[in-house]
């Protein structure tokens, strides 16, 4: 939510081999690109997988064209 409107969303999925690696993913409109809202989301996410689901290592996927998503990634901390 960014002033109370729905404006993008989020998510974590486990690996169902290994149930210590998950992949974090996110989408925000464009509309809404460049006020933060992913790179604010992002470390909640962190928090949720490593201190409540007891995660160990966490990937982001996206396609390689995405430069925005890479943005938010290495703002992170996140590398290739």
């Amino acid at each position: 939510m960014y002033d109370d409107i729905l404006v993008g969303s989020c998510g974590i999925k486990i690996d169902q081999h290994n149930t210590h690696i998950c992949s974090l993913g996110f989408f925000v409109d464009e509309n809404y690109w460049g006020k933060g809202i992913a790179t604010y989301v992002v470390p909640l996410l962190e928090h949720i997988c490593f201190e409540e689901l007891g995660i160990k290592r966490i990937e982001i996927r996206m396609y390689v064209e995405n430069k925005v998503s890479e943005k938010v990634a290495i703002k992170c901390g996140y590398t290739q």
